[in-house]
């Protein structure tokens, strides 16, 4: 039988939609997906019935290789669109090539947000949790009605890298496939263990309820290791259950012990006299109403065995409602000093050599609600000897009043971490600001940058002068608090246009200067000179396609690059619409690394905040990056074998060999338009030029790729389209 298509003409316009999602914005819709024609001509993208707001292009390596690499074009044929529907029923979207044409109708009511039955029944089913209802009641006191109502439907409605709606589902299943411990096996590995140190849990309680106080003990006195002691602390409770309770566990195991205070002193008195009768080499640190897992305690002495310089171990967490259900884990990275001065991400479980608690004099009153920040602050300042179990080993319990319910209660607890971190900022010696962040709790560190600071800001152009304008304008009109030169490293400019800027500026300002770099264009290379000319003792590296947003963005960035543990501080990044271009990079990500954020809505904080507060990453990127002049010369600049990619994430790394941590601040904002003096990805050469600096970082770095010590092993790596998105399989080795 003869095939009929074979009469068919072939469509010269290829296209696909991959998404059309309802935005915040009234009528306003975001579409993704690709297009490009064979015939090699660029495809022109219009609309009717609707106003196209933006139209952002995207690599689609993808779509080349569906297509057996025949067409180039098909290399930077990805697109999303953002349109503004108007009053009528149906929009039409055009892809044209100038001889071809293809058209799309985009309905209000069949987008891909409309509230179909199943997603309406998914969002009913989801709001009926007890979690997921107190997370939207403790949003909406915070941000209000419209605000909040807006977000829902953005999130709900498939926003960009929002938490899928079955998060609470996966971790359920990543339960399962991760908490299977054969009892009798651990029991066999902790009689091998060559050390078996006393730990000491140190619990004050108070007017506790009877059941919340059981199941705490009980899961202490269910541990796999039986080497604790529990140390209590009665705060001079009036409810006579508290005490009989007590009584009956002390009187059933003699590692319990129990101090009745007279007077009650609130919680870090009472803290500091359970810590009196401990006698523990490690004290952990439990809540009187929370559970440790049976695991916990072996889990840290399995560590302390294989480490025993261990001084601080801290493990993963989450949330443990009345009925035992098990939510939000809090998988952390690894000791992140500059994340430590945003909140108190360490928390529970944490395990503590005594001696330095002892040394620091335990807990301190006034620092009620956060005595344990003012802690850890002041524990970290005595050693480096830090380490991370990136297993779950505590649950909070979710009660009214706790602080694991919602960041609407306990509000005394977030000025008592501000006071802590002040406290901290002093014995430091910064010259800092401590600020509340708004609408979430965590905290702003405002760094100053040093008396004498002075940054050379380097950036590489080629033509493009309308460009470089937007940039070198916003530079000189924004910034403040700090000296600055510019230096342009001008890499074979051949228009009038361009020169023409340069003399202006040089003319303008005495703190311009340009140097020409006549050689085949290398980032590295070209960075690399104009760093060797830079007088600043700060080095800043900047895509002529950027534009600055805030006044305080370059002091702020200059502010953490001065401390000494610093390596390379890096900016938050958006693209034209407002989403976020960059928040920090993990490795990983697409086989070596990509952009946290990425794509998420503005104001997206991210996960526990990621996005919003200062943090340690492994990486940020080089459009907006800076550096101590000395330090990167000291590990030799940017590696010059990398031409165009991941120049900055190479160098980021061998700055961490040095010990020293990368940052990003989010209180540095920029736009970034990306890549549009010197093009995208867009012919096989360049591709394949992309696919050989691939292979040299996986080459060079190995497992380092897939180990991310500052993103959890128990998220998954498939794409940036699902960063922190737990990995149900578990974690990765």
């Amino acid at each position: 039988m003869a095939d009929r298509r074979s009469n068919k003409k072939e469509k010269n316009i290829k296209y696909a939609l991959d998404s059309v999602v309802k935005t915040e914005e009234a009528d306003t819709v975001l579409i993704t997906g690709w297009v490009f024609s064979i015939n090699e001509k660029n495809t022109d993208i219009t609309a009717e019935n609707a106003e196209i707001i933006s139209v952002l292009k995207d690599d689609r390596y993808d779509v080349y290789t569906h297509f057996n690499k025949k067409y180039e074009q098909a290399l930077l044929c990805g697109f999303r669109i953002t349109l503004k529907l108007s009053d009528s029923k149906k929009a039409l979207l055009r892809f044209s090539d100038g001889r071809d044409e293809e058209r799309v109708y985009i309905d209000k009511k069949s987008t891909e947000g409309r509230m179909t039955p199943l997603r309406a029944i998914r969002i009913i089913l989801s709001l009926m949790s007890p979690m997921r209802a107190r997370k939207c009641l403790s949003y909406f006191k915070r941000m209000g009605f419209k605000r909040s109502l807006g977000r829902l439907i953005f999130l709900l409605k498939g926003g960009e890298n929002s938490l899928p709606l079955d998060a609470d589902l996966r971790y359920k299943k990543w339960l399962s496939n991760n908490e299977a411990y054969n009892a009798a096996k651990v029991k066999k590995e902790i009689d091998g263990f060559k050390y078996k140190p006393l730990i000491s849990v140190v619990m004050p309680v108070y007017n506790v309820e009877e059941k919340w106080l059981s199941a705490c003990i009980d899961s202490i006195t269910g541990q796999f290791y039986e080497n604790w002691e529990l140390c209590i602390a009665d705060d001079c409770s009036d409810d006579e259950n508290v005490r009989k309770t007590l009584e009956s566990y002390k009187n059933a195991d003699s590692r319990i012990k129990v101090v009745y205070r007279e007077k009650n002193g609130h919680i870090s008195r009472a803290t500091n006299s359970a810590l009196g009768i401990a006698q523990g080499e490690y004290i952990a640190l439990a809540d009187n109403d929370d559970e440790l897992a049976p695991f916990a305690l072996y889990e840290a002495v399995k560590l302390i065995n294989a480490h025993p310089n261990a001084d601080l171990i801290y493990s993963d967490e989450d949330k443990i409602d009345e009925n035992g259900n098990r939510t939000e884990p809090h998988f952390k990275p690894d000791f992140s000093p500059h994340t430590l001065l945003s909140s108190n991400y360490i928390s529970h479980l944490g395990i503590y050599r005594k001696s330095i608690v002892d040394d620091i004099g335990g807990f301190r009153t006034g620092y009620e609600g956060s005595q344990d920040y003012d802690l850890v602050l002041r524990f970290c300042e005595k050693t480096k000897n830090i380490y991370h179990i990136p297993k779950v080993l505590y649950h909070w319990r979710i009660l009214p009043g706790s602080t694991a319910l919602s960041g609407g209660e306990k509000s005394y607890a977030y000025v008592a971490g501000k006071k802590a971190l002040k406290d901290a900022v002093e014995r430091r010696e910064y010259d800092a600001e401590v600020r509340y962040i708004e609408n979430i709790r965590y905290y702003d560190l405002a760094l100053k940058p040093r008396k004498g600071d002075r940054v050379s800001i380097i950036i590489p152009t080629k033509d493009r002068a309308d460009m470089l304008e937007k940039c070198l304008k916003s530079i000189y009109e924004k910034t403040e608090g700090i000296d600055f030169e510019i230096i342009v490293a001008d890499n074979n400019s051949s228009r009038k246009e361009t020169f023409d800027l340069f003399e202006k500026y040089k003319a303008e300002k005495d703190n311009f200067k340009v140097i020409s770099l006549p050689f085949p264009f290398n980032f590295s290379k070209i960075n690399n000179e104009a760093a060797r000319i830079a007088e600043g003792n700060l080095l800043l590296f900047l895509n002529n396609d950027t534009e600055v947003i805030n006044n305080d963005w370059l002091s702020r960035m200059a502010g953490f690059a001065d401390l000494p543990d610093a390596g390379c501080v890096g900016a938050k990044l958006f693209y034209p619409d407002d989403t976020i271009q960059h928040a920090g990079v993990i490795l990983g990500i697409g086989g070596v690394a990509n952009h946290a954020g990425l794509r998420a809505y503005k104001d997206d904080n991210g996960y526990f905040g990621r996005y919003s507060v200062t943090c340690n990453y492994s990486a940020v990127t080089a459009a907006c990056m800076m550096i101590k002049k000395e330090l990167f010369f000291r590990v030799g600049g940017f590696e010059e074998k990398l031409a165009v990619a991941f120049n900055d994430i190479d160098l980021c790394l061998r700055v961490a060999e040095l010990e020293k941590y990368n940052i990003f601040v989010p209180h540095a904002r920029l736009y970034h338009y990306e890549s549009v003096s010197r093009g995208r990805e867009d012919s096989a050469e360049k591709m394949e030029r992309f696919m050989q600096e691939v292979d040299y970082m996986k080459e060079k770095w190995g497992d380092r790729l897939k180990n991310d010590r500052f993103y959890s092993r128990n998220f998954s790596l498939d794409s940036a389209k699902k960063l922190f998105c737990i990995d149900i399989l578990g974690q990765r080795e």
